[in-house]
Order: C-alpha cells, then structure tokens, then sequence
C-alpha cells in the first residue's frame, strides 16, 4: 500500500499549476429583466484556452452555470434572430 500512495505523491509532484487571468463581464439583471430581484445579476467568463464562455446567472441567491463553446453562441444568437423575425 505505501508504494501506491508513494506513486501517487510522485505523480503529484510532477504536475503542473498555472494561474491564469481570464476576461469577465458582470451586470445586475434588474435593468435588464422585468423578473429580476435587485440582487439578481450575470455573469460571463472566457475560458482559459479561449475556446467558449461560462455564463453564471444569479437568482434569488442560486447559481446557474451554462458552458458554451464560441460556435454554440453563434448558433444561439442565429436561432433568437429567427425567432424575433
């Protein structure tokens, strides 16, 4: 059992941290959206390899998260054009 953990330890050692900057953008909801409460807000975040965004919505205090790749909001913002036609 020791050589596991000794295995493990060494794997550990050899991985790397990086920290990273990433560009966000937040906005309370309540200018926005009749629903929202004062607290309510939205929050997008690219992602480190800048390939999509993390969208954070805040409701009554819970957290929704959506991952988005850049071709999937393309897609999005194609489809709600369509609808508003």
């Amino acid at each position: 059992m020791k050589q596991f953990y000794d295995t493990i330890y060494e794997q550990k050692k050899q991985m790397e941290i990086s920290v990273v900057n990433r560009p966000s953008a937040s906005a309370q909801l309540s200018g926005w959206c009749y629903f929202a409460k004062p607290d309510d807000e939205m929050e997008i975040c690219e992602w480190a390899n800048g390939e999509g965004l993390d969208v954070t919505i805040t409701r009554d205090g819970e957290q929704t998260k959506v991952q988005i790749t850049w071709g999937e909001w393309e897609l999005l913002t194609k489809l709600v054009k369509a609808l508003q036609q």
